[in-house]
């Protein structure tokens, strides 16, 4: 099932209630190209094959071999690889919570100060960069607030609200 809002903020709850003065920072990490890096299986590239008019008026195909966007075959995949990464790295402890939609992992870290953020941050990294995780960098985010599968999510404020582009 996918993570939602309330889970979120059942997780900010329960920190609080632990710790009242304890502070969470967050880290969103994103695979980079996540769609395309499934290979699809020869008998299915009928599938996904597309024929348009070129300007010269002869007819083109194109045929792709990897999955696309939006096509069911990144989320089958996604969906069995990431909770797994997701699993050993609780295991391991290097995430307070981590809220997983498809290859978008969003970890909470208690922290006593933004140094520990970028530790604890460096230290999921790693662990994700050294088991091959390819990296969309510029949706990696370390801090309060990020925006995270379609929400603004600020721990500074507790506030979790659909994201500009979605409203």
């Amino acid at each position: 099932q996918c993570p939602r809002t309330h889970d979120l903020a059942h997780a900010v709850t329960v920190e609080r209630h632990e710790d009242p003065q304890a502070w969470l920072g967050l880290c969103v990490i994103d695979a980079k190209s996540a769609h395309k890096r499934i290979r699809i299986m020869k008998k299915d590239w009928r599938y996904q094959a597309a024929k348009f008019e070129a300007p010269d008026g002869r007819w083109r195909f194109v045929l792709n071999l990897t999955g696309t966007y939006g096509m069911g075959s990144a989320q089958f995949w996604w969906g069995r690889l990431m909770p797994q990464l997701q699993r050993i790295a609780m295991h391991m402890g290097l995430a307070k919570w981590a809220l997983l939609y498809v290859d978008d992992l969003l970890a909470l870290f208690k922290i006593l100060s933004l140094m520990d953020l970028w530790q604890q941050a460096a230290e999921l990294l790693m662990f994700l960069l050294l088991v091959g995780l390819p990296i969309s960098w510029k949706k990696f985010l370390v801090g309060l607030q990020a925006a995270w599968i379609g929400h603004d999510v600020c721990l500074h404020t507790l506030r979790v609200r659909p994201t500009v582009s979605k409203t």
